[in-house]
Order: structure tokens, then C-alpha cells, then sequence
């Protein structure tokens, strides 16, 4: 329960922020911590003081499930992984309204006593959505439709063990 309201705070926080620029265009954030991996953001014309009581919520969404991914997001939409059942999912969501476009299942979930569920971030090119559950899953998603173009297990694929924590490297695209 607490991982789910802390997914519906993060996207409301995200999506807040993003709306409070009054630039017309939005920066993709398109892996964890942003366009350098820094956590600075580039935009400008932001608030530089929030009305009385917050701002006004855009949109909420339920049913990311339990997990630590925060979001990523490129051409409109956000992604993030998140567990239901023995699952996890990487989803995406209209950045607008909140409306969930997509989801595909990506492994196993990740369970432990500190916390179940995912722990990575998504990364964009704005083609393709890569994503790394917490069991070593690695998939390549299409960002359009969340069809898997690929997908590898590391931890069979290279004779690994998932370390305790659970895998919660966010990829990293080179060139």
C-alpha cells in the first residue's frame, strides 16, 4: 500500500513539476536523474514560489503496483516499472492525462523483506524503452506500443546470482 501511494505522490509530484514550467515545451527526463544522470534540470520559467496548499493536481493513476522505479519520460509519455502478483510490469502513461497506454510483463518479481518489487528506472531513446527488473530481466520495449523487441535474463544469461538488494541499476544508453 505504501509503495503504491508513493508511486501516485511521485507521478502527481512529476507531473506537477513538469506543469508549473511556463515554457510551452516540456524536457525530456529520459533515464534516471534526468538528460546527464545529475538530477538538474535545464527548464526554466519555473515557480519560483508555490501557491497556498500546493499546486493543483493535473491527473492520478492506480495500479502501477509495488516497486522503487521513479519515472522516466520523453515524447508525452512517462514510463516506470512497477509489481503486481509474481510480476513486474513497465508501463507507460500519458504525461497528460495520467490514462495508462501500455504495460508488458518483464520477469519475475523481485521480493524480499526491505521491500518487493522493482528498482530501476526506465530508459528512453524515444524509440525504444529499456528496463531492468529486480530479478535481471533486461528488456528492449518498443516506446509506441510496449511490444518487447528483446529481452534477456543477465543472471542466466552471464551465470550470475541476484544480489540481495534485488538488481536496481537503471540502464544507460551509449551512443
Amino acid at each position: 500500500m505504501a509503495t503504491r501511494l508513493l508511486l501516485t505522490v511521485i507521478g502527481a509530484m512529476l507531473v506537477a513539476a513538469l506543469g508549473a514550467a511556463q515554457t510551452p515545451a516540456v524536457a525530456d527526463w529520459s533515464q534516471w536523474r534526468g538528460a546527464n544522470r545529475d538530477g538538474i534540470s535545464n527548464d526554466t520559467g519555473l515557480l519560483k514560489d508555490w501557491p497556498a496548499g500546493g499546486p493543483p493536481l493535473a491527473w492520478q493513476a492506480a495500479g502501477a503496483g509495488a516497486g522503487y522505479s521513479s519515472f522516466s519520460t520523453s515524447g508525452g509519455r512517462l514510463y516506470t516499472i512497477g509489481a503486481r502478483d509474481d510480476v513486474e510490469f513497465v508501463m507507460a502513461f500519458d504525461r497528460a492525462t495520467g490514462k495508462k497506454l501500455w504495460e508488458t510483463a518483464n520477469g519475475r518479481r523481485f521480493r524480499n523483506d526491505r521491500g518487493d518489487g522493482p528498482r530501476s528506472t526506465p530508459t528512453t531513446d524515444g524509440v525504444f524503452v529499456y528496463a531492468f527488473g529486480g530479478t535481471g530481466e533486461l528488456a528492449c520495449l518498443d516506446a509506441a506500443t510496449g511490444r518487447k523487441v528483446w529481452s534477456i535474463n543477465a543472471v542466466q544469461q552471464f551465470g550470475g546470482v541476484t544480489p540481495y538488494w534485488g538488481y536496481s541499476e537503471s540502464p544507460l544508453i551509449d551512443q
